[in-house]
């Protein structure tokens, strides 16, 4: 669940912040073009994240599963 939220939000702050900076955003010169690409990489590293989404949405219903039979029997 860790890596899911964390390279996610690195994503979406890392893509920000290329943006508010333009064109700069993307130069090697800036340490913001490294932390978006860092960040993009972690997306894919260990499984993508849609590969994650999938294994979490599983175990949460296989949970719900479980307590509905548990209080229904």
């Amino acid at each position: 669940i860790a890596k899911y939220f964390a390279s996610r939000s690195g994503t979406r702050h890392s893509t920000n912040a290329v943006q508010i900076m333009g064109a700069l955003g993307c130069n090697d010169n800036y340490s913001i073009s490294r932390c978006f690409r860092d960040s993009k990489t972690m997306e894919i590293v260990e499984g993508s994240n849609q590969i994650h989404q999938l294994l979490l949405g599983k175990g949460f219903a296989k949970k719900a599963k479980r307590a509905i039979e548990k209080n229904t029997c």
